[in-house]
């Protein structure tokens, strides 16, 4: 229940951080921190959605086709209402690409972590 209420909290986080102008950085400037960014927050995203349905994955794989698609289409959503509706903001293709990096890295930690656990026993 806790990793559902995470991961909506998560949602609108993203939201937030994905509607609000971005500050303008002085003094060191590190390179593509905006992909890093996309990556880490739907890393976290997907993962969260990944433990939230712990349950259904281990009946149905397919689950977990569904939560990068879920995850996937909201990062697609966000880039187009920067480029609809809150216009301070813009599209950009390759920040779809940087949270489809994220959402695959949680999917492989999650089978790793999962995999690990179910050899263990």
């Amino acid at each position: 229940m806790i990793a559902k209420v995470l991961a909506v909290l998560w949602a609108v986080i993203i939201f937030i951080l994905s509607v609000m102008r971005t500050p303008k950085l002085t003094g060191v400037q590190i390179p593509y921190l905006d992909k890093i960014a996309h990556i880490v927050m739907y890393a976290i995203f997907a993962f969260l959605l990944l433990l939230a349905f712990h349950h259904l994955i281990q009946t149905n794989k397919k689950v977990i086709l569904l939560i990068v698609s879920v995850s996937l289409g909201y990062g697609i959503l966000m880039e187009f209402a920067q480029k609809k509706i809150f216009l301070s903001r813009s599209f950009e293709i390759s920040d779809i690409v940087a949270n489809l990096t994220g959402i695959l890295i949680a999917v492989v930690i999650y089978k790793l972590n999962y995999l690990a656990k179910t050899t263990k026993t």
